[in-house]
């Protein structure tokens, strides 16, 4: 996103002490377009920008901008809204309604009440970030080089339409992967729990065989995208790759490898789930750290 020239003071990079940024994030808005008719349009600006000082329940959940703007990376979620989703100070006229409602950050909110639970907040956040990774990652795709056709937010029929570097034509699909609700559970009562590494890795296996049955139709190249957070990486890492956490990164594996070794590791996974996911030429595994910078950590599929 480096590359982007946006010109607007959404795109500041210093960091702002918490108890300051809803006061900042308020004077940035009235300038930003991504912030005021995406991100944090009037219907809700007024309730989270007074509840927001302290926080939302025992987990005290913040606005994803607000987060954002205290660690100097909010330029990284409002650019992307900026170069697809507007034209000048306005909404392009082929954007989504469903897309752009996907994107208000709403997700703390029910009935315009903080009344929901944490974890339903928590899920709603999941949802609102799998959104907001597609634009992401349409920008870091770009900032490598290739190039944008279309997007699912402009009525694209894929999450992502790109040409590679060299010019192949892909259809991608961006699956996103937080904190799953018993891990959110164990940080915000403070209990430990173990998960089985079965489930784990089944779990990520549908995220990519429901990624592929949506690539299905499309004559080119596939590619699915896995964003993993931050927190999540650590234990996904671990189980999918058989690595400790601090091990190498970067790894490409072939399919015919990557898929024998899984299958003697973990027997008890279905084998059509296994197929599915080899129709897809390629997949990606990126980590995506707190600021919203992404890293393609493994390429599990065939490489470019």
């Amino acid at each position: 996103m480096e590359n982007f020239d946006i010109k607007c003071l959404c795109q500041l990079r210093k960091n702002i002490e918490i108890n300051e940024a809803v006061e900042k994030l308020s004077i940035i808005r009235q300038k930003c377009s991504a912030l005021q008719k995406v991100l944090l349009p009037d219907d809700i600006w007024g309730i989270l920008s007074q509840l927001s000082k302290s926080g939302v329940g025992k987990s005290r959940h913040l606005p994803l901008s607000l987060n954002a703007l205290s660690q100097g990376s909010l330029y990284k979620i409002t650019t992307p809204i900026h170069r697809y989703l507007l034209k000048g100070n306005e909404l392009r006229e082929d954007v989504s309604p469903n897309y752009i409602a996907d994107l208000k950050e709403n997700w703390l909110l029910k009935d315009n009440q903080f009344r929901q639970n944490e974890k339903r907040r928590h899920q709603r956040f999941k949802h609102y970030m799998g959104k907001l990774c597609e634009l992401l990652c349409a920008c870091w795709l770009e900032s490598l080089g290739w190039k944008i056709v279309n997007l699912e937010a402009l009525g694209g029929a894929y999450d992502i339409e790109a040409h590679s570097t060299i010019a192949k034509k892909y259809a991608i699909e961006v699956k996103y992967i937080g904190i799953e609700d018993e891990m959110f559970n164990s940080f915000s009562d403070g209990r430990a729990r173990c998960y089985d590494e079965n489930d784990i890795v089944k779990f990520v296996l549908c995220k990519l065989s429901n990624a592929a049955k949506q690539l299905k139709n499309y004559n080119w190249r596939r590619l699915i995208i896995l964003v993993i957070d931050d927190i999540a990486w650590p234990r996904i890492k671990c189980s999918i790759f058989d690595e400790g956490v601090n091990g190498s990164y970067y790894k490409e594996y072939p399919k015919s490898e990557f898929f024998k070794e899984f299958k003697n590791k973990y027997p008890k996974i279905e084998s059509k789930i296994i197929k599915s996911i080899d129709k897809v030429n390629d997949c990606w595994i990126i980590r995506m750290n707190g600021d919203f910078s992404l890293k393609k950590e493994y390429v599990i599929f065939n490489a470019l």
